[in-house]
C-alpha cells in the first residue's frame, strides 16, 4: 500500500480552498475513496449552477435547499404534497413486508423503531399498509423487531394501543 495520498484538487486561487476527488489511506489502512474538501470548508451539491444541498464541517447534511442544516438530517421541499420531502422503500409490498425508521441511543441497539407494514389481511395490488410502532421492553443487547409492536394504525383508520393483534 502507498501511504501517500492520491488527489484530482482544485483550488481557489489565493489557496485557501481546496476540493479533491481521490483515494487516501494511512500505513497499514485499506485505501478509501472519497468526494470533498481539504480544508475547514463545507462541501455543496450543486447542479446547473443552483446550490441544492450541502455537507458542513459540524456533520450536518441539507438536501433541497442551499442554507445551512439546522438538524443533522436536514431535507427541505417546497412541495405540497406527503410524498415530496423523503421515501423509504421496500422491494416488495407483499404480506408482511416492513420498512421504517430505528432509533438508538449511544452504541447500543436499536431498541424503538416507526415501520409501515404490508397489511397480511388485505394486500391488495397497490401496496396498501398499516404504520406499526415498535418499542422493545427488554433491557438486552437484541434490537427491536416488529413483535415489540406496542401501537398500530390501519389503513382503515383505526388505531389500536397495547392490543395485538388489532381488532
Amino acid at each position: 500500500l502507498a501511504t501517500a495520498p492520491s488527489y484530482i484538487v482544485a483550488n481557489e486561487s489565493s489557496g485557501t480552498f481546496k476540493m479533491a476527488i481521490g483515494v487516501q489511506n494511512a500505513p497499514g489502512v485499506a485505501q478509501e475513496a472519497f468526494v470533498g474538501t481539504l480544508g475547514n470548508t463545507d462541501f455543496k451539491l450543486r447542479t446547473n449552477s443552483v446550490d441544492i444541498g450541502r455537507f458542513t464541517t459540524s456533520k450536518k447534511f441539507m438536501i433541497g435547499d442551499a442554507g445551512v442544516p439546522d438538524s443533522t438530517v436536514h431535507a427541505f421541499t417546497g412541495g405540497n404534497t406527503v410524498h415530496a420531502a423523503m421515501l423509504l422503500q421496500h422491494d416488495s409490498f407483499a404480506a408482511g413486508r416492513l420498512v421504517g425508521i430505528g432509533f438508538e441511543l449511544g452504541s447500543t441497539q436499536i431498541k424503538s423503531a416507526i415501520a409501515v407494514k404490508a397489511d397480511d389481511a388485505a394486500v391488495g395490488t397497490h401496496g396498501r399498509s398499516n404504520i406499526i410502532f415498535c418499542v422493545d421492553s427488554d433491557d438486552d443487547a437484541n434490537p427491536v423487531s416488529h413483535n415489540d409492536e406496542k401501537m398500530r394504525i390501519t389503513h382503515a383508520g383505526d388505531v389500536g394501543i397495547g392490543i395485538i393483534p388489532l381488532a
